[in-house]
């Protein structure tokens, strides 16, 4: 088999890629060995998913047997909290500034979020009686507890503004909107 290597009898590399350990044969017959070593290099990823966040830290590569530190850029989501990177698959989970050493394999880095819990505070708007907040988890469907409000010659009709089928990234208030009771006016006239 014939490298171009460019090795010639004085064993010179003339420019061409060094290879190790490879016996050439010159067309005068000469056995030349070559005394280079290769330059490659074993490089492993860093990956950073950020399972539906923004911003954070940027991928990155590593050597074989090199370390990486987890950046100081904190993912956000909105409605979210950020917990830390999750790694591997596996329960483990990294803040900021933690050190991988020694690296042998490519890492993959996980976001990992918690809901944020908002209250929706009731108001009487103008009745009586008296309804706890409720807690609701953001992006999470959940009933609204029904109104314990009173207001005499008035019916409830809901609230305003309505809450929507899933909490909104915000803390709410809700005022009762009430409409009064049907009531039936008799009018005379009088004509002349």
């Amino acid at each position: 088999m014939t490298f171009p290597i460019g090795v010639n009898k004085d064993g010179n590399a003339s420019g061409h890629r060094k290879i190790a350990g490879i016996e050439v044969v010159t067309n005068a017959g000469t056995v030349v060995y070559s005394n280079y070593t290769t330059s490659c290099t074993t490089t492993y990823t860093v990956d950073y998913v950020l399972d539906g966040g923004t911003g954070g830290c940027e991928d990155a590569r590593v050597e074989e047997g090199g370390s990486h530190t987890i950046c100081n850029d904190i993912p956000t989501r909105t409605g979210y909290t950020f917990q830390g990177w999750k790694y591997n698959d596996t329960e483990t989970i990294y803040n900021a500034n933690h050190t991988f050493t020694n690296i042998q394999a490519d890492i993959t880095l996980v976001a990992q979020w918690n809901p944020i819990t908002y209250s929706v505070v009731f108001d009487a708007n103008e009745g009586t009686g008296t309804m706890d907040p409720q807690p609701f988890t953001y992006d999470v469907a959940q009933t609204l507890t029904p109104n314990t409000f009173t207001r005499d010659k008035y019916e409830f009709a809901g609230w305003n503004p309505a809450i929507p089928a899933i909490m909104p990234a915000e803390n709410m208030t809700i005022k009762a909107y009430a409409k009064e009771d049907k009531k039936i006016i008799f009018l005379s006239f009088l004509f002349s």
